[in-house]
């Protein structure tokens, strides 16, 4: 951006989470999905980039600001011919134009969610409108805050609520959006924006499309599974209009009446956008504005409505919706179809790899390269000792169950603190620190203390595998110094325990009553084999967790610990 004529940076900002770079630069137009009807020109904006990546423009929080193009943008649905609401929440952003939206249509309060404290700051300190007011809380953990699900204080609810579109901003192929979570579009989080709407409120979701549709059907299989587990009749509530480069998904609380319909049906074609559905939609509108080849998005709105399982059994993508044990929004890989995505690509095999093939194949580059570089050095030493086979399944075994257990409480600590660098550095920490302290303590126990300790760790790891998500679930409201000191807690306790095996297994294994020189070849095979089985069980996890969810890392961990335990049982003596 700094390149192009006339741009110049006019501040940079760093915390721990992110780097945030401010640009004067005629590059920063952010007004997406604006209507072709308008012939007037924007505001000026100033240029932002978050880790030197994805310029977005940025509208000063001014009176300036305000004025007709918010009128044309696809937000406006929200407050077209209607009376101005009195709160507003506004999700994911990072620019605030949602805000100045609201503004304009006359709202008495707007809260504002960013994603990162510095960010909320200095919009925060910019905006001239004393009825914004900005939180840099999780969007989940703003949800809880306020009003604990279910929420039993009207007051406290919304009549607007909208995800903004700078969460699904288009990103470079290079296969890590299959790694993102988002838990706010996942059923639970979906179910969460619903429970906040009040009596005639309006649930707002602006995404930008990307063919072959993929992210804007999983968004629309995942509010309409949302509304039927509410109890609601999504085809009676739902709206769903589209620009030439975005997606707007609209929900009432309400069942639409013929005036909301009409509301709805004016509003698009005044601005020159697409009807996809609104109840009583006839069929000649299905692709009479912003006309596609194929209407596939009007398609495959009436076949979830009609035959959801039809639907996702007639995509070669997995549009399911995803859940908070497995909220990974951008991963559409379906093992079973891998041609028909190669397919619908174009024929090309990096289509793939965004799609989710790159953990796959990164697990089967790591776990060949630990055994090449780790394991088979250490197969000539094999005929001559005993018990190898004990020896690798131990501390093979152990090695796996310690990174199983990390990566799950790296994903689960992740929304829970809200940003990734803080589970990171709790996790990391928390664990090395904990589990030596357990390795230092291990040295006094008996064989019955160790006996024991192992079967409080298997106890510990099902407890997290069936109670912990509802228990960070509960605690998601809470102020962030309390979460943080629930996850230490929880850190330290697994680490602690999970540094008990090692030591007890070399001085079962290696140590006691063995030559001098089997001890140290024990020893060896004892590294190499619990090496190897960290290195590829990093990556093995993330996969797992990938395919059957997060917590079942948990329970794979116990039961590899479990296995571990008795081939000490049996065999350490």
């Amino acid at each position: 951006a700094l390149r192009y004529p006339g741009s110049k940076l006019l501040e940079t900002q760093r915390d721990a989470s992110v780097r945030i770079d401010w640009l004067e630069t005629p590059l920063a137009r952010f007004a997406p999905g604006l209507s072709l009807e308008f012939r007037g020109s924007l505001p000026d904006q100033l240029g932002l980039t978050l880790d030197a990546d994805g310029l977005t423009g940025v509208a000063p929080l001014v009176p300036d600001s305000l004025g007709s193009y918010l009128r044309h943008l696809p937000e406006w649905v929200l407050y077209f011919k209607q009376s101005p609401p009195e709160n507003v929440l506004v999700l994911k952003t990072l620019g605030g134009q949602q805000a100045l939206a609201a503004v304009e249509a006359g709202t008495s309060s707007v809260l504002v969610q960013t994603p990162y404290p510095l960010l909320t700051e200095r919009l925060a300190e910019d905006s001239r409108f004393p009825q914004i007011e900005f939180r840099a809380t999780e969007a989940r953990a703003l949800l809880a805050e306020d009003c604990p699900e279910p929420c039993q204080k009207p007051e406290q609810n919304f009549d607007r609520i909208l995800v903004a579109i700078e969460s699904s901003a288009p990103v470079g192929s290079t296969g890590m959006d299959p790694l993102k979570t988002d838990q706010l579009m996942s059923l639970e989080g979906m179910q969460s924006l619903l429970n906040r709407l009040a009596p005639g409120g309006w649930l707002a979701v602006h995404r930008f499309l990307l063919p072959p549709p993929r992210g804007e059907m999983r968004l629309l299989a995942t509010v309409i599974t949302a509304m039927r587990r509410q109890g609601w009749k999504p085809d009676q509530r739902l709206g769903v209009f589209r620009t030439l480069s975005t997606l707007m998904v609209l929900v009432s609380r309400e069942a639409w009446t013929p005036k909301e319909s009409s509301r709805f049906r004016e509003f698009c074609l005044s601005r020159g956008f697409a009807p996809v559905y609104y109840p009583d939609m006839p069929e000649t509108e299905m692709n009479s504005v912003i006309q596609l080849q194929e209407p596939v998005y009007a398609q495959g709105v009436r076949e979830l409505l009609a035959d959801t399982p039809a639907f996702h059994a007639s995509t070669p993508f997995d549009l399911q919706p995803v859940t908070d044990d497995r909220p990974y929004f951008e991963l559409f890989l379906d093992w079973n179809r891998l041609a028909d995505i190669r397919k619908s690509l174009g024929g090309k095999w990096e289509g793939l790899v965004e799609a989710g093939l790159l953990v796959p194949l990164l697990f089967a580059a790591v776990s060949l390269s630990a055994l090449l570089l780790i394991g088979i050095p250490i197969l000539t030493h094999l005929r001559r000792m005993e018990n190898t086979i004990s020896v690798l399944l131990y501390f093979a075994g152990i090695g796996l169950a310690f990174m199983l257990v990390e990566i799950a409480l790296l994903e689960k600590l992740t929304p829970f603190l809200g940003q990734p660098v803080y589970s990171f550095a709790l996790v990391l920490s928390g664990l090395l620190t904990a589990s030596g302290l357990g390795s230092f303590l291990s040295s006094r126990f008996s064989r019955t203390g160790i006996r024991f300790y192992f079967l409080l760790l298997l106890f510990g790891l099902f407890f997290c595998f069936r109670n912990l998500p509802d228990l960070l679930r509960e605690l998601s409201g809470e102020e962030w110094i309390i979460r943080l000191l629930w996850a230490w807690l929880v850190v330290s306790a697994s680490g602690l325990l999970m540094g008990i095996p090692f030591p007890a297994g070399l001085k079962h294994f290696a140590v006691f009553g063995k030559h001098t020189e089997e001890r140290r070849i024990r020893v060896a095979m004892a590294w190499c084999a619990n090496a190897c089985a960290s290195v590829a069980g990093a990556a093995g996890a993330v996969w797992i967790a990938q395919l059957a969810g997060q917590s079942i890392l948990f329970l794979l961990g116990a039961l590899a610990y479990g296995t571990a335990w008795l081939t000490l049982e049996i065999r350490g003596g």
